[in-house]
C-alpha cells in the first residue's frame, strides 16, 4: 500500500482550488523501503522551490514530474490556469495501482462527460 497524507485513492482527499490560485505542494518521501517515487501532476507544470528546505537559487526548474528520494522533502507551487479535475500520483504504476493517487480538482469546473464504464469500441 502507498499512501498520499496516510491515504490510498480514492480516500486520499483532493486537494481543491480555484482558477487564478498561486498553489504550493509540500512532496516528503517516508518511504521505509528505500522507494523513490517520481510524483507527476497532470494538465499543469510546477516550479520545484526547495529541497530538503533550502530554496533554489539558480534558474527555475520548471516539471511536470520529480523524482522524490527517499528522506527528501521538496516545495513545488504551480498556477492553477487549466480547469478540470486532474491527477497528482507517483509515476511508478505499483505505487499508484496501489492507492499513491489523489486529484487536484478545480473549484466550479462542469464536467462535461461521465464515463459509464460501458466501452464498446472495436478495433478496425
Amino acid at each position: 500500500m502507498w499512501t498520499i497524507n496516510g491515504k490510498t485513492y480514492p480516500n486520499a482527499p483532493p486537494l481543491n482550488i480555484d482558477k487564478g490560485d498561486r498553489v504550493k505542494v509540500t512532496l516528503k518521501n517516508n518511504s521505509m523501503d528505500n522507494s523513490s517515487h517520481p510524483m507527476h501532476l497532470h494538465g499543469h507544470f510546477f516550479q520545484v522551490l526547495s529541497k530538503n528546505g533550502k530554496a533554489l537559487s539558480a534558474s527555475p526548474i520548471r516539471k511536470d514530474t520529480l523524482n522524490v528520494k527517499p528522506g527528501e522533502t521538496y516545495e513545488v507551487a504551480f498556477l492553477a490556469e487549466n480547469p478540470g479535475n486532474w491527477l497528482f500520483h507517483c509515476h511508478d504504476l505499483h505505487h499508484a495501482s496501489n492507492g499513491m493517487v489523489t486529484l487536484v480538482k478545480y473549484n466550479s469546473f462542469n464536467q462535461f462527460y461521465k464515463d459509464t464504464g460501458e466501452v464498446d469500441n472495436q478495433p478496425e
